[in-house]
């Protein structure tokens, strides 16, 4: 029997890597955030404009080792699934993208090779 997932929000794109942003908050500790790069068509744009999305990558997935299984995916065609977080800001709302919080949240589209095991 197959089991099935019910995802709520995906992006389809392709996958540009992942990075380190260092920050430091008002107490002035430092801390690291990782990010994905999703390179989307831009809305609006001129036909083969594309942008990057940021989504933000749970720190329980970069202990897990997210980093290394993603890195064989760079500039292939994936699907992420992501959920959305909206806060206040000063001017008024914004909102961010993050995966969602296990290891098969970004896989490669159907008709593409699957992930090869290191040596």
């Amino acid at each position: 029997m197959q089991q099935v997932r019910n995802h709520g929000l995906s992006l389809k794109g392709v996958w540009k890597g992942i990075l380190e942003n260092s920050r430091t908050n008002t107490d002035g500790q430092a801390y690291v955030q990782h990010f994905g790069g999703i390179e989307v068509p831009k809305m609006n744009g001129f036909p083969g404009e594309t942008e990057v999305i940021r989504v933000q990558v749970p720190k329980d997935l970069v202990s897990q080792g997210i980093m290394g299984k993603t890195s064989s995916l760079i500039d292939k065609q994936v699907e992420c699934f992501i959920w959305v977080r909206a806060y206040p800001t000063r001017a008024g709302a914004g909102f961010g993208y993050y995966l969602e919080n296990n290891m098969d949240c970004v896989q490669l589209l159907n008709g593409q090779s699957e992930l090869k095991k290191a040596s």
